[in-house]
């Protein structure tokens, strides 16, 4: 689930990773975003926001053998998207309308990794575009607009998430004694 570090990212900013080191992540994310095809950007938009999510229940849960099995061996129960999805949601670590988001970025990253016709154009991608609610484009306007709204829509969850592992991580469980 690794996303491509792109040097150009860190040299291009120096300043603002200096003043916020924390955004290196999501600036690399953001060219790699941006040197793709639209079924490539829907890739890595989803591919992102499913590995913040992962960080932070990682982060929320307590350590061993079990979180390990949970989260990352094979067919473990929280090892997909729509698993995490749910369970970000049930912990209180993302709230409804994140989780709504997640939602529709999940069912439209599948459809477009499942399907090599499905396009922006497809009445179902505009459908889901529709009810996207983080994208501050005011009007959908068609089909021309579903890729804008999408892009938006994953930028502002993404922003959202991008420190959610941090914080859950200073409210963590702790194993009783």
């Amino acid at each position: 689930m690794a996303i491509s570090k792109n040097p150009r990212s860190t040299n291009a900013r120096p300043e603002l990773l200096e003043a916020r080191p924390d955004l290196a992540e999501f600036l690399h994310y953001l060219d790699a975003l941006n040197a793709e095809s639209a079924r490539g950007a829907v890739l890595i938009a989803g591919t992102f926001i499913e590995k913040l999510l992962h960080e932070a229940i990682d982060a929320f849960l307590i350590g061993g053998k079990s979180k390990k099995k949970l989260l990352e061996e094979s067919n473990a129960p929280i090892g997909d998207f729509y698993s995490k999805i749910l369970l970000s949601q049930a912990l209180g670590l993302i709230s409804d309308l994140e989780a709504a988001e997640c939602t529709i970025v999940r069912k439209i990253r599948n459809r477009f990794a499942h399907d090599i016709r499905v396009n922006f154009t497809d009445d179902s991608i505009i459908n889901l575009c529709k009810n996207m609610k983080m994208s501050p484009i005011p009007n959908f306007v068609g089909s021309d607009s579903a890729f804008l709204i999408f892009s938006t829509a994953t930028h502002t969850l993404a922003v959202r998430l991008l420190n959610r592992a941090k914080r859950v991580s200073e409210v963590s469980l702790v194993r009783p004694c």
